[in-house]
């Protein structure tokens, strides 16, 4: 609901608008984290406006983040021929709960990190620093997809080929350059986007503030696997002489372990990040492996609602217009 209204008062107000918190904007007392500006790399921004200008509402939201996903199953199928393992990736219960039906939008991150990744597999050498590009928007999507950026940098095959990637991944944050006239594209994401302090993947399994209403039988299996996950991705790496291709991984659960704001709905943009690593049952193994860093998730499927089961606002539905029900411009 937050990002949709973003997306409605951008679209209304212009993206000056997003320097300011949500409740200049807009009657959105139910929603949190109002009083907040927009908080998140620019080209999410563009997305919401995009799905507001069309169809405000969740409905719409979740169906493009559901294709979007799908369209992230057949890219797996085109890096790596496994259709098993594209419907792997697919059917990953995290996908299921956090995108398709929460509306997180770590799909559109993942659809353009493995975007990047076929490009870097299938152009020729003079062609991949269009790959470097593609990961500078899924970077303006959500910050961590420049886990990729050091397996393209450590495969380029001269010094002239990595000066490349080095100069086409920075122009392809033109769009942040762009926004950075309107609001501060940059900075408000570093500065808002810590706000909530919970990550029930922290190496510190000890602190009371990180896990809060974390329970026990969660809190075991989301740190042996996680630190799994890490020890498994090095000895991969390094044994069979693809730490290229293991890196992404391995950074992307370091990031997990040490951010004070780590949410369960992260672990969904792992999957892609796999996909990099050589070795069919390899990565069918570890991709499967997966959805024992989200526990809440899993139970939330199989089990039924477990936490915060909340009622939505009156007259709200998901077919609700959302710009109209958050009273955009007053």
């Amino acid at each position: 609901m937050r990002l949709l209204l973003w997306g409605a008062v951008v679209g209304e107000h212009g993206p000056a608008a997003a320097a300011q918190p949500l409740s200049v904007w807009a009657s959105a007392d139910f929603v949190p984290w109002a009083h907040l500006p927009y908080n998140y790399p620019c080209l999410s921004l563009w997305l919401f406006t995009a799905i507001a200008a069309v169809s405000p509402t969740l409905l719409a939201l979740k169906l493009l983040l559901t294709v979007l996903d799908a369209i992230s199953a057949w890219l797996v199928f085109r890096i790596t021929g496994d259709r098993w393992l594209a419907l792997l990736v697919w059917a990953l219960p995290a996908s299921i709960w956090w995108v398709s039906r929460e509306g997180q939008f770590e799909g559109a991150q993942s659809a353009l990190v493995l975007s990047a990744l076929l490009l870097h597999r299938r152009l020729p050498g003079q062609r991949q620093w269009i790959s470097a590009v593609v990961l500078a928007f899924a970077v303006q999507v959500k910050l961590t997809a420049i886990v990729l950026l050091p397996l393209f940098l450590m495969r380029a095959q001269s010094r002239r080929q990595l000066a490349q990637f080095a100069v086409a991944h920075a122009v392809g944050y033109l769009p942040t350059a762009a926004a950075l006239l309107w609001w501060p594209a940059v900075t408000s994401v570093w500065e808002f986007s810590g706000a909530l302090r919970h990550n029930p993947l922290h190496w510190n399994a000890f602190s009371g503030e990180l896990f809060t209403w974390n329970p026990l039988w969660m809190v075991i299996p989301h740190q042996v696997v996680s630190w799994g996950f890490l020890v498994a991705l090095v000895w991969i790496g390094v044994s069979r002489r693809c730490l290229p291709e293991a890196m992404p991984g391995i950074l992307f659960v370091l990031l997990l372990k040490v951010t004070t704001n780590g949410q369960p709905w992260y672990t969904v943009s792992l999957a892609p990040l796999l996909v990099a690593l050589p070795g069919e049952g390899r990565r069918r193994l570890l991709i499967a492996l997966t959805p024992l860093l989200d526990v809440w998730s899993l139970s939330e499927i199989f089990i039924g609602p477990t936490f915060f089961v909340q009622p939505l606002p009156d007259g709200f539905s998901v077919l609700s217009d959302v710009g109209a029900l958050g009273g955009v411009g007053g």
